[in-house]
């Protein structure tokens, strides 16, 4: 086996698959369709309805796409790209592009397991946040009850509403040293 045939294995070049690669109408719609939208995007306000002309070279690029079974699967890489300048919507009127074809790509997939883990792991940090906001405040709650009885209730509910745990902590280690209510809400009232 010559070399030219191991790359040729390597990259699944079969002979279908160059006769499609090198068709001139698969060279011929993979460049300019790309900078015809973009343009036609960019150009849309100071060339008005003109910017539609581009848009209609692409739909009749796309017709020929269709036409051609060899070249349809370019259809999909166009609006792969196309949603990088476009809003996906539009892509999709364009093209009457279904997302499920891009949903079963492996990179969306590997987008989408990566998104699905940040939000893991930010929902995991929200989480320890607000069950240790919920900690304090209970603290808080018990240490006015015993230290003030009924008048802790009261201040209770402004202090409830306070989300910074900072300030929470520093009302909590307080209780052990304010005396008056007052002097508790200056606390409070200063770091927030």
């Amino acid at each position: 086996m010559t070399t030219e045939q191991k790359i040729a294995n390597f990259f699944q070049m079969t002979d279908e698959v160059w006769e499609r690669h090198a068709n001139p109408w698969s060279v011929l719609t993979r460049f300019p369709i790309l900078p015809l939208i973009i343009v036609s995007i960019w150009s849309r306000t100071w060339i008005n309805w003109w910017c539609l002309i581009p848009m209609i070279i692409v739909r009749q690029a796309l017709q020929l796409l269709r036409e051609d079974e060899q070249l349809s699967e370019l259809e999909n890489l166009l609006a792969f790209f196309a949603t990088f300048v476009l809003e996906t919507e539009i892509v999709q009127q364009i093209m009457r592009w279904d997302m499920a074809v891009l949903q079963q790509s492996p990179w969306y997939q590997q987008i989408l397991q990566e998104g699905v883990e940040i939000g893991e792991q930010r929902g995991i940090e929200i989480g320890e946040q607000r069950g240790e906001q919920r900690g304090i405040i209970s603290g808080i709650e018990i240490g006015l009850e015993l230290k003030f009885g009924e008048l802790g209730k009261e201040i209770f509910s402004e202090i409830n509403t306070i989300e910074n745990i900072q300030v929470l902590e520093t009302i909590l280690a307080s209780l052990k040293t304010v005396e008056t209510i007052e002097q508790l809400r200056q606390i409070y009232q200063s770091d927030s």
